[in-house]
This record gives C-alpha cells, structure tokens and sequence, in this order.
C-alpha cells in the first residue's frame, strides 16, 4: 500500500507538473506570436519570408515609420496581409496600421490631398515629410509564359515596393544620376523614369561644356552616335578616378566611337567589336537569333537574376572582347552560348562571320590603385536594346532587375533593396511515383502507429508485473 501511494502521488505530481508546463509554453508561445515568425517558408521562391535585403534595410532604421494600410474588413489580401506580418516581427521600427478607409475617410483624405489615389489593399508609407504610396495594382504583375500565354496577378512584388519605400522614407538623401547628352544619344528615357521611380534624380550632364558635377553619384552613356572628344574623355576619367561607376551602353546599329573604345581598351581592357551578335542555338533565341537569353554568369549584379527564375534578353547586341589588365578586375557578366556568332555591323549585306563561339555581351569593371584605393566601377554592355520599354516593363523577364543591379553595383550598394525580386505566386505542381507515394505514407502514417503501439504494449507488460 505504501509503494502504491507513492506511485500514485508521483503520477499526480508528474500530471501536474505536464499541465503547468503546457500552460507556461502556451504562454510563451502567445506572447512570442508577435515577436517571432513561427513559420517555416517551405516554397521554392521564399514567397513568405523576407530577403536578406530587406533584412539589411530594417536592421538599419533609426527612426519609427509609419505603415498606413487601407484595406476594409473582409476586403484584406491574404498575401498582402502575410508579408505585413513579416515586416511585424522582424523589427519594432516599423508601425503598421490599418485604416478602412470606408470608415475613417479623413485619414484616407490626408493623402489623398497630396495626389495619393488611396483604394482598397493601398499602402502608404511615411516618415516625417516624406511619404510614398504604394497602390495593390503594383503589387501584382501578369507573367508571360514561353508559349506566349499571359497569366494576371502571377508575379507578388510587394516586399520590392514596400522595402524600397522603407528606404526612401528613412533616407536622409537619395542617390542622383546624370546621362550624358551632346552625341545624338539614344532614348535614355525608359531607364530614368525607371531609376527615377526607384527614388533616384535623374539630369543631364555635357561633358563639352562641364564636368560632371560632384554630388552626382554615377554617369550613364546611353548608346551615343557621336564620339566623345579627348576633353571629354579625360573629364570621363577624373570622374572614375573619384571612385564613382559609369555605365556604358552601345547599338549595334550606331558608327563606331574610335577615342571612347579606344580608352575602354587602353584604361579598362574592354574591346568593343563593330558587329552585330547572333545567337545559333534556337532555344535561346525569342523570333530572331539577334533577339536572345544569353547565359548570365556569378556577379553581384546577377546575383537576383540568376537566384530568380527569369531570363534577361539581349538584343542587337555588340561583341566585346575583356582582357585582365594589372588594375583592373573585370567580369563577364552575360555571353552567347558556343553556337554564337557575329556578322559586321558597318554593312547589313556583309554575311560573313568575324566571330564565332562564346562571345561576350556584358562586362563589370572594378580599378583599384596598388595603394587599394578605388579607382572607380564600370559596366559595359553591348546591347542598348536590352533596355527596349516593353522587356524593362515584361515582368517575366529580368531586364530591370539586370538594370537595378548595374546600378547597385556602380553606386557601391550591392545589399540595396532594388535587388529584391518579385516573387510568383504560379504554383509548381510535384510529380512523386507510386514507390515514393508508398513510402511517405509508411514514415507519416505507419511508422508512427507502430512505435506508439510498441511503447503502449512495452509499457503495458511493464506495468502488469508492478
């Protein structure tokens, strides 16, 4: 009897003791809920969980933000709703509020006032004078698939806007751009509008007449018909020489620029040929083999396009030869594929190749002195065309992603937001045979019952002898 009541104290002892800690670890978890996200991302584009860019931006916030959320009860967007949680737990910077704009229409107002359509799913986000709105259209972008067909609301842009919006807002400056001007440049205009949306100024700038002014962060040379003169070309130099980036487009439809190229291959190592490149594999090529997915090596600039599952396409691209010169580092960033070729550009009736095999469309630069000092960045591409209105706006493809990590890149920001990605939201269906079927049902569904079963008689025999 003695043995018999100790046994029963200790398995009342051991209930309790299961309770109290179920209680404690409900608890925990409840008070956690808002800290911690307590789920496991498990699809193959991270669709709920945020970059390590995004990462980098909120660890940086000094100061609160305000996140407006105008969206009405019932009337919620489910992924929209997931990433604000996201953002929630991963810093305290961040104060999201949700406004029905139904209900409250003078907080709707207060921005509306400012030129801010406010719908329903719109975000708003704001940090003293500044603001940026952010409307549930942008947040979702058709995808073209390879046959042609265009799938609405496939692609989930949202952590791009609303992390770029955050660093706006909590900037105290924002970067500022210059194009050149002077040599019949090509239509730059698709390229600034699209870096002046990413809350970057876009100007001008004459290298005839001045040089380019010192708060300007990098220069763009938009596939220039004119050459540059040898003052301009020096003036080109001392702004490198600072350890600010240029980027470099050329046509393959322009004349050739003898002083340009020829400081590219003196000071940089970069041989533009005159030609037009053709790609000779077929399932690299979109209608014409002058139009085509070229293959796109390791870079930080390429990091988010090859991560990602989409193409960039190069088009009437000029060839480009990079040699390693002593101080400079240099990277290929895209190249046809061994059945590549290139036919004069000068004359279309000229059909003879001048080049064939692997040929290099893109280039990243780096000089550095023997002290280690910057000497300047420099991306060069062939290929103008590349940044045609229709493929920087295509969302399937990865034309301005390319674009905005060029600029990442020449403005010494790899970790910036404008390397975030959309996300699709297609779902890809898995195929398992019959064999891998049989097994998982085994490991979820038999081979629990069986070790839970074996305890209970393990335990059952045990306790028939006590």
């Amino acid at each position: 009897m003695k043995n018999k009541t100790k046994r029963t104290l200790s398995a009342a002892a051991f209930l309790a003791a299961a309770i109290t800690a179920i209680f404690l670890f409900n608890v925990v978890i409840g008070v956690a809920a808002d800290k911690i996200q307590l789920r496991w991302d498990l699809t193959e584009n991270k669709l709920y969980a945020l970059t390590n860019e995004t990462k980098a931006v909120l660890a940086g916030l000094t100061e609160e933000i305000s996140l407006y959320y105008f969206a009405s009860p019932g009337q919620e967007k489910d992924q929209i709703v997931r990433a604000l949680d996201m953002y929630r737990t991963a810093t305290d910077k961040l104060k999201i509020i949700q406004i029905d704009p139904n209900t409250n229409p003078m907080d709707a107002r207060r921005f509306s006032d400012k030129g801010v359509s406010v719908q329903q799913n719109t975000i708003v986000l704001e940090r003293g004078e500044r603001y940026k709105a952010i409307a549930a259209s942008e947040m979702y972008q058709g995808y073209t698939t390879q046959s042609g067909e265009t799938l609405n609301n496939a692609m989930f842009g949202m952590e791009q806007l609303v992390t770029r919006a955050i660093a706006y807002v909590s900037a105290a400056d924002t970067k500022k751009v210059c194009f050149t001007t002077g040599h019949n440049e090509a239509d730059y205009s698709a390229v600034a509008e699209l870096l002046k949306n990413e809350n970057m100024d876009a100007y001008q700038v004459n290298l005839k007449t001045t040089e380019v002014p010192e708060n300007v962060d990098s220069l763009y040379i938009m596939a220039p018909a004119e050459d540059f003169t040898e003052e301009e070309i020096l003036r080109l130099d001392a702004f490198l020489s600072t350890g600010r980036g240029v980027h470099i487009a050329f046509d393959a439809n322009r004349d050739v620029l003898p002083r340009l190229e020829k400081y590219l291959q003196e000071f940089w190592g970069v041989t533009m040929y005159h030609d037009v490149v053709l790609e000779g594999d077929s399932s690299r090529t979109i209608n014409y083999n002058t139009i085509f997915i070229p293959d796109i090596a390791e870079h930080t600039i390429t990091a988010p396009v090859t991560s990602g599952n989409k193409n960039t396409v190069y088009m009437y691209a000029r060839s480009m030869a990079v040699e390693a010169l002593e101080d400079v580092s240099s990277t290929v960033l895209a190249a046809t594929t061994s059945a590549g070729s290139s036919f004069h550009g000068s004359d279309s009736s000229v059909k003879e190749p001048i080049r064939e095999g692997k040929l290099p469309v893109s280039a990243a630069l780096e000089r550095v002195s023997k002290e280690g000092e910057k000497r300047g960045r420099m991306v060069v591409s062939g290929s103008y065309h590349m940044y045609d209105t229709t493929l920087l706006a295509e969302a399937s493809l990865a034309n301005s992603t390319l674009l905005y990590g060029t600029a990442n890149y020449i403005h010494y920001d790899e970790d910036s937001p404008l390397s975030i990605s959309p996300k699709t939201l297609l779902m890809r269906v898995l195929a398992i045979s019959d064999g891998m079927a049989t097994f998982y049902i085994v490991i979820v569904c038999v081979l629990p019952s069986l070790i839970f079963f074996a305890a209970g008689v393990w335990t059952w025999r045990r306790r028939r002898h006590l």
